[in-house]
């Protein structure tokens, strides 16, 4: 997914941008409200994940927090200095100290225009030495995959297998809407963009000892 600033639009055209987008009655009110930025409760996350809008592939009610939901490994995986995906419907990606792997959330985002999110790791990754190697933002209006790079840093074996909690995610309702970002054709069918493929098959894998 691309990461990038957020550029407002003008008032005037909120309306017309808009209407392609618009949010379902029940959580009419977030956008309503015109006293600027606030945080998706875990309430309005479910409500508007029913009504196909957020989360619109694999939402599931056990990875909601009270402000955010915890994004999930998803199906495919491949190892740095290859450019073999792994199907982790098969198996567990197993990843080598000093490692690099890219994997797909399994959830599918479709943001409106006017939310954005901001993503943070877990807990749990940092205290096993794993890194994830993304973005801080996911852009208001994005819609599809997202893609995850992770570092092993440690000196032990880390497993990953599917449904992994790898990442917790926070929505938060802006003002206005902005003009959305184009959909990556690849992410948006869960798929590893071929230019991502290319840069892990050719990455220099470094233990963290020797760096």
């Amino acid at each position: 997914y691309k990461v990038t600033g957020v550029q407002t639009c003008a008032l005037p055209i909120l309306y017309q941008l808009f209407m392609h987008n618009k949010p379902d009655a029940d959580t009419q009110k977030l956008f309503d409200d015109p006293s600027g930025t606030s945080i998706i409760v875990d309430a309005d996350i479910t409500t508007m994940a029913q009504n196909g809008r957020l989360i619109v592939e694999d939402f599931d009610p056990a990875s909601l927090q009270t402000t955010s939901y915890d994004v999930r490994v998803g199906q495919r995986a491949i190892m740095g200095g290859s450019s073999v995906e792994i199907d982790l419907k098969k198996g567990k990606l197993t990843i080598e100290p000093g490692s690099y792997a890219g994997v797909i959330s399994l959830e599918k985002f479709k943001l409106p225009n006017n939310v954005v999110a901001h993503l943070g790791s877990k807990r749990k990754f940092s205290y096993e030495g794993l890194i994830l190697l993304t973005g801080s933002a996911i852009d208001a209006g994005y819609e599809g995959h997202l893609l995850f790079g992770v570092y092993n840093a440690s000196t032990k074996r880390v497993v990953l297998p599917i449904r992994t909690k790898i990442c917790n995610v926070v929505f938060w309702k802006m003002a206005h809407d902005v003009k959305p970002v184009g959909p990556d054709p690849y992410l948006l069918k869960g798929e590893f963009p071929p230019e991502f493929v290319n840069r892990m098959a050719n990455v220099d894998v470094m233990a963290w000892s020797k760096i």
